[in-house]
């Protein structure tokens, strides 16, 4: 199992209402047998944060996580999520974990081979992304870890805390799954990429991209979902998949109560999107198709939002969907797009569905004249208040982090209102950032 080395460098509903009348279903896998792992450690209660006016936004805590040595990557991927004083933050190669409110930070490598944390087919790769799910039912940390293909496959890895005291400790304790193309019926040599993680109620979710590794050729996607009330002890999971060859990059929503809503762009006229949804007490997926405003999609390679050193970090970005939630009787999805029409910089795009008949209602866009808006990232609270990240880059500026909050007092541009994080003075290298961001 990894430890926490602090000297590190930080390295499926009833009835479909349109669609194929042949429903499909997430049939059972094959349980998955695991070891119990031992917990340790005790509560770390905080002390209380005195309330700012409604109004104010308030920093309360702004601290660089320094990557630092051979664990940096112009495509970061951050990611980070919370359990009481336990953060635990995730990049494109490093994980970090911070016990005390986020002051200092030490770190995990998921490159070791041990015989808690084995190493499988080529070794460590890339793509992490960590969710909590803290509340009365459940006290989960989940870390999702890419590993590198081999000749015929690669591994999707979830590495499961029972809640903080599992991650308080100098040896932090996971149960580990380990999934790969077979799992799920596919043959073949394919690799899993391009994930994405979110709960319900109930279930853990989890979407990958499925790819040809001799010619790398798209070959759809798969989501998967696994019984949260399973993990306790470390025990065996329900686990149930659903294979799609038509769409790919599932983008599922967060906030989810008893209804998991996930989607995808549909077609190739990039003026649709299909929203599906499961229950959790059905194993039916239900899909809707939805008409949207026509946006200008990009390929990696097509856009251009040029930095004052000259390079370009939108070069690589392309028009996945990137930000999903759901909340307050909405569904919102969010993706990049690139100049045209009205929109001379790349951009982002906004549609926000009525949960209940999945009827587009707005499409707040956030874009400007004279620099680009790029790489959302949302997460929502209780109320279905929206927040997360944007990258503002281009029109002779660095790249800028911003929050963006979407409440019932937000500023303008209506409905956003958007703070300045933090400011580079210098550029990625190679034309590349990206991919993704996650909010708590």
């Amino acid at each position: 199992m990894p430890t926490i080395d602090p000297e590190l460098p930080a390295p499926l509903g009833d009835n479909f209402l349109e669609g194929d009348p042949e429903a499909p279903s997430l049939p059972d896998l094959s349980t998955i047998d695991v070891n119990s792992l031992p917990l340790n450690g005790g509560d770390v209660i905080t002390s209380e944060l005195s309330i700012a006016a409604a109004n104010d936004f308030v920093f309360f805590r702004n601290q660089e996580v320094i990557m630092g040595g051979g664990n940096t990557s112009d495509v970061g991927e951050p990611s980070a999520h919370s359990d009481r004083n336990v953060i635990m933050q995730t990049g494109n190669w490093y994980t970090a974990v911070s016990t005390d409110n986020g002051i200092n930070w030490g770190y995990l490598d998921p490159s070791v081979d041990t015989p808690e944390w084995p190493s499988v087919n080529g070794g460590f790769c890339c793509d992490q992304v960590v969710l909590t799910k803290a509340d009365s039912d459940h006290s989960l940390i989940c870390w999702l870890v890419q590993f590198s293909p081999d000749a015929a496959s690669n591994t999707i890895r979830i590495a499961v805390a029972e809640g903080k005291n599992d991650l308080d400790r100098p040896d932090p304790q996971f149960c580990l799954y380990d999934f790969s193309a077979s799992s799920f019926g596919v043959g073949g040599d394919t690799e899993l990429d391009f994930n994405k993680i979110a709960y319900s109620n109930d279930w853990l979710y989890i979407s990958s991209n499925l790819f040809d590794i001799s010619s790398g050729n798209a070959d759809g996607a798969v989501l998967w979902r696994m019984e949260l009330d399973d993990f306790a002890g470390c025990g065996s999971v329900t686990t149930q998949a659903m294979v799609d060859e038509e769409h790919q990059s599932f983008a599922l929503t967060l906030g989810a109560g008893s209804t998991m809503f996930f989607g995808s762009h549909h077609g190739g006229q990039h003026d649709e999107l299909r929203i599906f949804r499961i229950s959790d007490s059905s194993s039916t997926v239900n899909w809707n198709t939805r008409d949207i405003s026509t946006f200008p999609s990009s390929g990696r390679g097509q856009s251009v939002c040029t930095a004052p050193d000259g390079n370009d970090p939108c070069q690589r970005f392309d028009s996945r969907i990137v930000g999903a939630w759901t909340g307050a009787g909405r569904i919102g999805f969010m993706w990049t797009a690139a100049a045209g029409g009205d929109y001379p910089f790349p951009h982002v795009r906004v549609a926000v569905f009525d949960s209940g008949d999945r009827d587009l209602i707005s499409e707040p866009h956030i874009w400007n004249d004279n620099y680009a808006w790029v790489y959302p990232a949302v997460g929502v609270n209780n109320r279905g208040d929206v927040a997360g990240t944007v990258y503002r880059i281009g029109g002779g500026q660095h790249p800028r982090a911003y929050a963006s909050i979407w409440d019932d007092i937000s500023g303008g541009p209506t409905p956003w209102e958007v703070h300045g994080i933090r400011y580079s003075n210098d550029s990625p290298n190679d034309d590349e950032w990206g991919d993704y961001g996650r909010t708590l």
